[in-house]
Protein backbone atom coordinates (compact mmCIF):
# COMPACT_ATOMS: atom_id res chain seq x y z
CA UNK A 1 0.00 0.00 0.00
CA UNK A 2 3.42 2.11 0.54
CA UNK A 3 4.55 1.70 -2.57
CA UNK A 4 1.40 2.53 -4.68
CA UNK A 5 0.70 5.36 -2.57
CA UNK A 6 4.35 6.89 -3.26
CA UNK A 7 3.68 5.94 -7.43
CA UNK A 8 0.98 7.76 -7.24
CA UNK A 9 3.06 10.39 -5.53
CA UNK A 10 5.35 10.74 -8.35
CA UNK A 11 3.29 10.32 -11.19
CA UNK A 12 0.87 13.33 -9.52
CA UNK A 13 3.96 15.31 -9.96
CA UNK A 14 4.53 14.99 -13.27
CA UNK A 15 1.03 15.29 -14.27
CA UNK A 16 0.72 19.11 -11.97
CA UNK A 17 4.28 19.88 -13.71
CA UNK A 18 4.34 18.05 -16.96
CA UNK A 19 6.57 20.75 -18.94
CA UNK A 20 9.33 21.64 -15.96
CA UNK A 21 11.80 19.02 -17.57
CA UNK A 22 10.86 19.59 -20.80
CA UNK A 23 10.74 23.78 -20.66
CA UNK A 24 15.03 23.56 -20.38
CA UNK A 25 15.63 21.19 -22.58
CA UNK A 26 13.26 22.51 -25.48
CA UNK A 27 13.58 26.20 -24.78
CA UNK A 28 14.98 27.78 -28.29
CA UNK A 29 17.98 30.43 -28.49
CA UNK A 30 18.32 32.28 -30.79
CA UNK A 31 21.98 33.27 -32.10
CA UNK A 32 23.14 36.45 -33.56
CA UNK A 33 25.75 36.42 -36.63
CA UNK A 34 27.64 39.81 -35.69
CA UNK A 35 26.86 41.80 -38.91
CA UNK A 36 28.61 41.17 -42.22
CA UNK A 37 28.15 42.67 -45.47
CA UNK A 38 28.87 38.48 -47.34
CA UNK A 39 25.81 36.62 -46.45
CA UNK A 40 25.75 34.80 -49.85
CA UNK A 41 29.65 33.36 -49.35
CA UNK A 42 30.18 30.30 -48.74
CA UNK A 43 31.86 31.13 -45.58
CA UNK A 44 29.13 32.73 -44.04
CA UNK A 45 26.92 29.53 -44.92
CA UNK A 46 29.46 27.32 -43.21
CA UNK A 47 29.26 29.55 -40.33
CA UNK A 48 25.39 30.00 -39.82
CA UNK A 49 24.68 26.06 -40.87
CA UNK A 50 27.18 25.17 -38.22
CA UNK A 51 24.98 27.48 -35.69
CA UNK A 52 22.19 25.97 -36.68
CA UNK A 53 23.05 22.37 -36.25
CA UNK A 54 22.58 22.93 -32.61
CA UNK A 55 18.85 23.90 -33.16
CA UNK A 56 18.95 27.42 -31.94
CA UNK A 57 17.31 29.75 -34.24
CA UNK A 58 20.14 32.14 -36.27
CA UNK A 59 19.49 35.79 -37.65
CA UNK A 60 21.90 37.91 -38.46
CA UNK A 61 22.32 41.31 -36.50
CA UNK A 62 22.11 44.80 -38.37
CA UNK A 63 25.05 47.28 -38.76
CA UNK A 64 25.43 48.65 -36.03
CA UNK A 65 26.75 52.62 -36.38
CA UNK A 66 27.35 55.90 -34.66
CA UNK A 67 26.50 59.60 -35.11
CA UNK A 68 30.18 60.20 -34.65
CA UNK A 69 31.17 59.35 -37.95
CA UNK A 70 29.66 59.94 -41.72
CA UNK A 71 28.11 57.22 -44.04
CA UNK A 72 27.40 57.69 -47.20
CA UNK A 73 23.67 56.94 -48.74
CA UNK A 74 24.56 53.20 -49.00
CA UNK A 75 25.65 53.18 -45.67
CA UNK A 76 29.07 52.57 -46.01
CA UNK A 77 31.64 54.80 -44.20
CA UNK A 78 33.01 57.78 -45.48
CA UNK A 79 36.29 58.06 -47.37
CA UNK A 80 37.58 60.42 -45.28
CA UNK A 81 38.04 57.60 -42.34
CA UNK A 82 39.86 55.65 -44.73
CA UNK A 83 43.73 54.77 -45.46
CA UNK A 84 45.02 53.69 -49.02
CA UNK A 85 44.35 50.35 -48.16
CA UNK A 86 41.11 50.78 -47.30
CA UNK A 87 41.58 50.65 -43.09
CA UNK A 88 40.75 52.96 -40.89
CA UNK A 89 42.22 55.75 -40.18
CA UNK A 90 43.79 56.72 -36.64
CA UNK A 91 41.48 59.29 -36.19
CA UNK A 92 38.06 56.84 -37.39
CA UNK A 93 39.33 54.19 -34.99
CA UNK A 94 39.81 56.68 -32.35
CA UNK A 95 36.03 57.77 -32.53
CA UNK A 96 34.84 54.20 -32.56
CA UNK A 97 36.80 53.64 -29.54
CA UNK A 98 35.68 56.49 -27.95
CA UNK A 99 31.97 57.03 -29.01
CA UNK A 100 28.60 57.12 -26.89
CA UNK A 101 27.05 57.89 -29.37
CA UNK A 102 25.93 54.14 -30.87
CA UNK A 103 22.67 53.40 -32.52
CA UNK A 104 22.52 49.74 -32.01
CA UNK A 105 21.25 47.08 -34.02
CA UNK A 106 17.10 46.08 -33.38
CA UNK A 107 17.38 42.81 -33.06
CA UNK A 108 20.76 43.08 -30.42
CA UNK A 109 18.46 42.36 -27.21
CA UNK A 110 16.40 39.68 -28.93
CA UNK A 111 19.26 37.18 -28.71
CA UNK A 112 21.17 34.67 -26.91
CA UNK A 113 24.38 35.04 -27.67
CA UNK A 114 26.34 37.09 -30.62
CA UNK A 115 28.65 35.12 -32.73
CA UNK A 116 31.57 37.28 -34.40
CA UNK A 117 33.07 35.43 -37.23
CA UNK A 118 35.93 35.08 -39.40
CA UNK A 119 36.69 37.21 -42.13
CA UNK A 120 39.40 40.36 -43.36
CA UNK A 121 42.05 41.62 -41.02
CA UNK A 122 40.85 44.52 -38.68
CA UNK A 123 42.06 47.63 -39.20
CA UNK A 124 45.53 48.22 -37.36
CA UNK A 125 44.92 51.79 -36.06
CA UNK A 126 42.26 49.86 -33.74
CA UNK A 127 44.93 47.88 -31.88
CA UNK A 128 47.51 50.96 -31.60
CA UNK A 129 49.42 49.60 -34.92
CA UNK A 130 50.42 51.69 -37.86
CA UNK A 131 51.08 48.81 -39.88
CA UNK A 132 49.79 48.81 -44.02
CA UNK A 133 48.48 46.15 -45.65
CA UNK A 134 50.27 45.22 -49.70
CA UNK A 135 46.62 43.97 -50.27
CA UNK A 136 43.17 45.45 -49.88
CA UNK A 137 41.92 42.83 -46.87
CA UNK A 138 40.11 45.45 -45.22
CA UNK A 139 36.55 45.55 -44.33
CA UNK A 140 36.06 48.79 -42.26
CA UNK A 141 32.43 48.95 -41.80
CA UNK A 142 32.38 45.23 -40.52
CA UNK A 143 35.46 46.81 -38.28
CA UNK A 144 33.50 49.67 -37.30
CA UNK A 145 30.36 47.31 -36.93
CA UNK A 146 32.17 44.45 -34.86
CA UNK A 147 33.62 46.93 -32.38
CA UNK A 148 30.28 48.71 -31.49
CA UNK A 149 28.40 45.72 -31.32
CA UNK A 150 31.34 44.21 -28.92
CA UNK A 151 31.11 47.40 -26.88
CA UNK A 152 27.03 47.05 -26.41
CA UNK A 153 26.94 43.29 -26.35
CA UNK A 154 29.27 43.57 -22.99
CA UNK A 155 27.45 46.85 -21.65
CA UNK A 156 24.26 44.35 -21.22
CA UNK A 157 25.93 41.48 -20.77
CA UNK A 158 25.04 39.39 -23.51
CA UNK A 159 27.14 36.42 -24.04
CA UNK A 160 29.82 36.94 -27.14
CA UNK A 161 31.68 34.03 -28.56
CA UNK A 162 34.42 34.62 -30.92
CA UNK A 163 35.92 32.88 -33.69
CA UNK A 164 39.29 33.52 -35.80
CA UNK A 165 38.79 37.47 -36.74
CA UNK A 166 36.47 37.16 -33.51
CA UNK A 167 38.70 36.46 -31.18
CA UNK A 168 41.29 38.80 -32.22
CA UNK A 169 38.61 41.57 -31.92
CA UNK A 170 37.75 39.93 -28.39
CA UNK A 171 41.49 40.31 -27.52
CA UNK A 172 41.72 44.11 -29.12
CA UNK A 173 38.98 44.96 -27.13
CA UNK A 174 40.25 43.68 -23.58
CA UNK A 175 43.89 46.11 -24.89
CA UNK A 176 45.98 43.76 -26.58
CA UNK A 177 47.76 44.01 -30.28
CA UNK A 178 48.16 41.87 -32.94
CA UNK A 179 51.34 40.33 -34.51
CA UNK A 180 50.31 41.49 -38.22
CA UNK A 181 51.50 38.30 -39.69
CA UNK A 182 52.92 35.04 -38.71
CA UNK A 183 55.24 34.23 -41.70
CA UNK A 184 57.33 37.10 -41.43
CA UNK A 185 58.30 35.85 -38.02
CA UNK A 186 59.32 33.04 -39.05
CA UNK A 187 61.24 33.38 -42.69
CA UNK A 188 63.56 30.56 -41.84
CA UNK A 189 61.37 28.33 -40.71
CA UNK A 190 58.54 27.28 -42.94
CA UNK A 191 56.37 24.91 -40.16
CA UNK A 192 56.38 27.61 -37.63
CA UNK A 193 55.73 30.30 -40.62
CA UNK A 194 52.30 28.38 -42.17
CA UNK A 195 51.12 26.33 -39.61
CA UNK A 196 47.85 28.47 -39.04
CA UNK A 197 47.55 28.75 -42.44
CA UNK A 198 48.68 27.13 -46.20
CA UNK A 199 51.18 29.22 -48.67
CA UNK A 200 47.83 29.49 -50.88
CA UNK A 201 45.61 30.70 -48.24
CA UNK A 202 43.95 27.62 -47.61
CA UNK A 203 43.17 25.61 -44.04
CA UNK A 204 45.87 23.94 -41.88
CA UNK A 205 45.13 21.22 -39.58
CA UNK A 206 47.04 20.96 -35.98
CA UNK A 207 46.86 20.26 -32.48
CA UNK A 208 46.28 22.79 -29.73
CA UNK A 209 47.13 22.22 -25.65
CA UNK A 210 43.87 23.34 -23.81
CA UNK A 211 43.17 24.14 -20.09
CA UNK A 212 41.85 21.03 -18.84
CA UNK A 213 38.47 22.40 -17.02
CA UNK A 214 37.79 24.71 -19.65
CA UNK A 215 34.76 24.33 -22.30
CA UNK A 216 37.66 23.54 -25.02
CA UNK A 217 38.74 20.50 -22.78
CA UNK A 218 36.39 18.10 -25.28
CA UNK A 219 39.44 19.31 -28.19
CA UNK A 220 42.51 17.48 -26.19
CA UNK A 221 44.32 14.96 -28.77
CA UNK A 222 41.88 16.34 -31.46
CA UNK A 223 43.08 18.36 -34.79
CA UNK A 224 41.81 21.52 -35.40
CA UNK A 225 41.31 23.24 -38.68
CA UNK A 226 42.62 26.93 -38.93
CA UNK A 227 43.30 29.61 -41.60
CA UNK A 228 44.60 32.64 -40.17
CA UNK A 229 48.43 34.85 -40.74
CA UNK A 230 47.61 36.99 -37.78
CA UNK A 231 47.30 36.18 -33.54
CA UNK A 232 47.14 37.61 -30.79
CA UNK A 233 50.53 39.39 -29.28
CA UNK A 234 50.97 37.95 -26.27
CA UNK A 235 53.37 40.67 -25.09
CA UNK A 236 51.04 43.35 -25.86
CA UNK A 237 49.04 42.82 -22.77
CA UNK A 238 45.01 42.56 -22.55
CA UNK A 239 43.06 41.44 -19.92
CA UNK A 240 42.11 37.63 -21.09
CA UNK A 241 42.37 34.51 -19.94
CA UNK A 242 44.62 32.05 -22.43
CA UNK A 243 42.84 28.83 -22.52
CA UNK A 244 43.99 27.22 -25.44
CA UNK A 245 47.96 27.20 -27.46
CA UNK A 246 49.69 25.62 -29.95
CA UNK A 247 53.63 26.91 -29.71
CA UNK A 248 53.65 30.34 -29.28
CA UNK A 249 49.97 30.87 -30.82
CA UNK A 250 47.16 31.48 -28.45
CA UNK A 251 44.14 29.24 -29.88
CA UNK A 252 40.92 30.58 -27.05
CA UNK A 253 41.06 33.33 -24.56
CA UNK A 254 38.28 34.20 -22.40
CA UNK A 255 37.50 37.64 -21.02
CA UNK A 256 36.92 36.93 -17.32
CA UNK A 257 35.47 40.68 -16.65
CA UNK A 258 33.01 40.05 -18.75
CA UNK A 259 29.55 37.24 -17.47
CA UNK A 260 30.49 35.27 -20.84
CA UNK A 261 33.02 35.93 -23.55
CA UNK A 262 35.04 33.58 -25.20
CA UNK A 263 36.57 33.38 -28.53
CA UNK A 264 38.56 30.76 -30.82
CA UNK A 265 41.36 31.29 -33.25
CA UNK A 266 40.33 28.25 -35.28
CA UNK A 267 37.34 27.40 -37.36
CA UNK A 268 35.08 24.28 -36.14
CA UNK A 269 32.35 25.29 -38.51
CA UNK A 270 35.05 24.30 -41.29
CA UNK A 271 33.64 20.38 -40.58
CA UNK A 272 30.27 21.22 -41.66
CA UNK A 273 31.56 20.04 -45.23
CA UNK A 274 32.91 16.80 -43.79
CA UNK A 275 30.08 15.33 -41.78
CA UNK A 276 31.43 11.56 -41.79
CA UNK A 277 34.27 12.78 -39.98
CA UNK A 278 34.65 12.27 -36.45
CA UNK A 279 36.12 16.24 -35.98
CA UNK A 280 32.61 17.44 -37.00
CA UNK A 281 31.32 15.51 -34.04
CA UNK A 282 33.90 17.20 -31.92
CA UNK A 283 32.90 20.31 -33.28
CA UNK A 284 28.85 20.23 -32.62
CA UNK A 285 30.35 19.15 -29.28
CA UNK A 286 32.16 22.31 -28.81
CA UNK A 287 29.00 23.87 -29.56
CA UNK A 288 26.67 22.21 -27.45
CA UNK A 289 29.31 23.55 -24.23
CA UNK A 290 29.23 26.66 -25.28
CA UNK A 291 25.10 26.88 -25.80
CA UNK A 292 24.98 25.15 -22.25
CA UNK A 293 26.98 27.75 -19.85
CA UNK A 294 24.38 30.45 -21.38
CA UNK A 295 22.33 31.26 -18.26
CA UNK A 296 19.41 31.27 -20.24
Amino acid sequence: MKSRLIIVLILSVFIIFPSYTTTIEDENITIGIAWRNDTSSSAFNRIKNYLEESGADVIVLEKAITDDLEYYSDGSIKDDYLQYDFSLTDEAAEIVKATDKIKAPASIDSVDLIVFTGGEDISPYLYDDSYLADEPIYNPDRDISDFLTLRLALDREIPVFGICRGMQLLAIYSGASLITDIPSLYENDDEAAYRHRSKDGGYTFHYVIVEEDSILSILKNEKVASSHHQAIDAASGGEYKVLAVDGDIIEAIEIPSSSFAYGIQFHPEYYSDYKDKKEWKVSLELLSRVIDKIDK
